[in-house]
């Protein structure tokens, strides 16, 4: 069962939805399985992405950027737990019941998705029939085998921006993400500074390597890249061209 973070447009004809899937670190039960129970609760849902980006004006300083005055509603749910997959029907029905309860009308969706969500945001686009384009943030393939995520990824026909950063070969999150990434077949979409970056054209399906070696920690790249990628009007600009 997953819960809800839902915002409605103050404009009731505006059929727009965005719909954010977050990743591992910000289910409801966070505790791994090899340690102690973690406190539980609905504000991991705020760690990162566009939740974190609502949770405090703040967060976002670009002006125009589409958050600070959302002309979309918002749906975002949170897993009961990290292992917990979003690709399964029962989670599937509900968020087509929640993308429903926001809009008058048949909803307009567009997708947002860090690490294992970054992956569902692809997964479960194709599922919903009325989603136009999807952003995912440093996607994970979690225990799958890469080459069978990004074999799955890469059939994907609506359109995409895949960004991600980098790994070494003796970081866990090599293989999950910097691999999964090389092998889905989308168009490079090259950014020279990721601090002004340039859209893909509409309609198109691509990915984009940031390089973020400044950062030691893999786990800091990661959230690292998530924060930038919020944070900047382009990607959400792109999105809501479609």
């Amino acid at each position: 069962m997953l819960s809800f973070m839902t915002f409605r447009c103050a404009d009731s004809l505006n059929r727009r939805v965005l719909l954010f899937l977050h990743g591992v670190g910000e289910a409801f039960d966070i505790t791994k399985r090899s340690q102690p129970p973690q406190p539980r609760g609905l504000n991991h849902l705020f760690n990162h992405g566009v939740t974190w980006a609502l949770s405090e004006q703040k967060n976002i300083t670009e002006a125009g950027h589409p958050l600070t005055n959302p002309q979309f509603s918002i749906v975002a749910p949170q897993l009961p737990d990290r292992y917990t997959s979003w690709v399964i029907e029962e989670h599937l029905n509900q968020i087509n019941s929640a993308l429903n309860f926001v809009v008058e009308g048949a909803p307009i969706v567009y997708i947002v998705g860090f690490s294992k969500g970054g992956t569902a945001a692809i997964r479960l686009g194709q599922r919903i029939s009325s989603t136009r384009a999807i952003l995912s943030i440093d996607a994970s393939a979690m225990d799958e085998k890469p080459a069978d995520v990004a074999a799955e990824l890469s059939e994907c026909k609506i359109p995409f921006w895949m960004i991600y950063t980098n790994y070494t070969r003796t970081e866990d999150l090599a293989s999950r993400i910097t691999d999964m990434h090389e092998l889905v077949k989308a168009d490079p979409h090259k950014i020279s500074d990721i601090a002004q970056p340039t859209a893909p054209p509409v309609n198109s399906r691509c990915k984009t390597l940031v390089d973020l070696w400044a950062k030691e920690n893999q786990f800091d790249r990661h959230t690292e890249l998530c924060k930038i990628v919020t944070t900047s009007a382009v990607p959400f600009q792109w999105l809501l061209q479609h």
